[in-house]
């Protein structure tokens, strides 16, 4: 069990804002992971630590705009459609 959490841990990164590199690998170092980055995915949403434009969400806005699409399809009525 102790090995399967040790390497969940590994697997994880850890992010830190305005700390010197040193101090970075510090803590990925005392927590047994690695140095993360931005900008990274998370829950589908692109993650950054400065201004994104419009383009960072044009794969979330596709994905959005099909399953909407199929959505409204399946939920108006005969009459509707």
């Amino acid at each position: 069990m102790a090995d399967r959490t040790e390497n969940k841990l590994f697997n994880s990164e850890v992010v830190t804002f305005r700390i010197d590199p040193g101090q970075q690998q510090q803590i990925a170092n005392f927590m047994n992971c690695k140095v993360g980055k931005l900008l990274m995915i998370y829950l589908g949403l692109p993650i950054s630590d400065k201004h994104l434009g419009a383009k960072a969400f044009t794969t979330m806005e596709t994905k959005m705009r099909s399953k909407l699409s199929n959505w409204k399809g399946k939920m108006l009525s005969a009459g509707g459609k």
